[in-house]
C-alpha cells in the first residue's frame, strides 16, 4: 500500500512540474506574480489544513480568480481567451497541489495505523523479556478471569527509578535484569511504561508475597550499586484497586 502511495505522489509530482511549467511559460505579466504567489501559499496552508479545509481555500480562490478575470480586467475577447487558458492552468496546479496533500496525509495516517498495529503486535520492549504494555494488559486480562474464578488475590507493585544522563541506560538494564530474576517468570508479569516506573504484576498473592520480592529485589541491588541511598523507590497496590488500561491506581487509591 505505501509502495502505491509512493508511486501516486511520484506521478501527481511530474504532472504538477509540468502544468506549473506550462502556467508560468504562458502566464501574462499581469499574472506571473500573483499566479507564483497563490502556489506558494496553498502549498504552505496544506501542511496546516485538512482535506476538506484545503479543498474548500482552493476551490474559493479558484473562483475568486475566475470571477477577476471576466468582470475586473480589461481585456479584449482574444485576451481573455488566453487569460481562460491560463486560468485553467492555474486551477489544475492548485488541484494538484490538493490531491498531492490529501495523499499524503492518507499515506500519514496508514503509516500511523501500522506503527499502533506493530506496536500492538510486539510482545516484549526491544530485545529484553520486558512485556510490550499492550502485551502485559492483555495477559493480566486472561489471568484476572482465572484467578477471580478462584477466588484469589493479585497485586501490583511500581518501581520508580531515578537516574542520572550518564549511567541511565545501564541502570535500566540492571534493574530490569534484576526484576525479571526476582519474580516466578512462570506467574508474575513485567512492564516497563516509561524512563522512570516499571511495573509488576504478582499473581495469586498477597502483601507477604509483595514483601518477599521487594526484599530479594533491594537485596541483590544494594549489593550491585553500593550506595547509601538507593536510585529506587516502589509502591504496592491490590491489582482491584490498580486501572491497568491506564497502567496506574485508581483515583482515591490509599497505597
Amino acid at each position: 500500500m505505501i509502495k502505491n502511495f509512493q508511486k501516486s505522489i511520484s506521478l501527481l509530482f511530474i504532472i504538477f512540474v509540468i502544468v506549473a511549467v506550462g502556467l508560468f511559460h504562458y502566464s501574462t505579466d499581469t499574472f506571473l506574480s500573483l499566479n507564483m504567489w497563490l502556489i506558494i501559499i496553498i502549498s504552505i496552508i496544506s501542511i496546516f489544513l485538512t482535506w476538506r479545509q484545503l479543498f474548500l481555500v482552493v476551490l474559493t480562490t479558484i473562483l475568486i480568480v475566475g470571477f477577476s478575470i471576466f468582470f475586473i480586467t480589461d481585456q479584449t475577447l482574444g485576451n481573455q481567451f488566453d487569460l481562460i487558458g491560463e486560468h485553467v492552468l492555474l486551477s489544475a496546479s492548485l488541484l494538484l497541489i490538493w490531491v498531492m496533500a490529501t495523499v499524503l496525509k492518507r499515506m500519514e495516517i496508514v503509516l500511523q495505523h501500522q506503527r499502533e498495529t506493530i506496536n500492538k503486535l510486539e510482545k516484549y520492549q526491544g530485545s529484553t523479556e520486558i512485556l510490550s504494555n499492550d502485551e502485559f494488559k492483555s495477559r493480566v486480562k486472561l489471568i484476572t478471569k482465572a484467578t477471580d474464578r478462584r477466588g484469589a488475590k493479585n497485586m501490583v507493585i511500581e518501581f520508580s527509578v531515578s537516574t542520572v544522563k550518564t549511567t541511565e541506560k545501564a541502570l535500566h538494564a540492571y534493574i530490569a535484569e534484576t526484576i525479571l530474576k526476582t519474580i516466578r517468570q512462570e506467574y508474575d508479569l513485567v512492564t516497563k511504561t516509561d524512563q522512570q516506573h516499571y511495573i509488576v504484576f504478582l499473581q495469586d498473592t498477597n502483601e507477604i508475597g509483595v514483601e518477599k520480592v521487594t526484599e530479594r529485589f533491594f537485596q541483590t541491588i544494594r549489593h550491585h550499586l553500593n550506595e547509601i541511598k538507593l536510585p529506587v523507590t516502589y509502591k504496592y497496590y491490590e491489582a482491584t484497586n490498580y486501572d491497568f488500561d491506564l497502567l496506574a491506581p485508581r483515583e482515591g487509591d490509599p497505597s
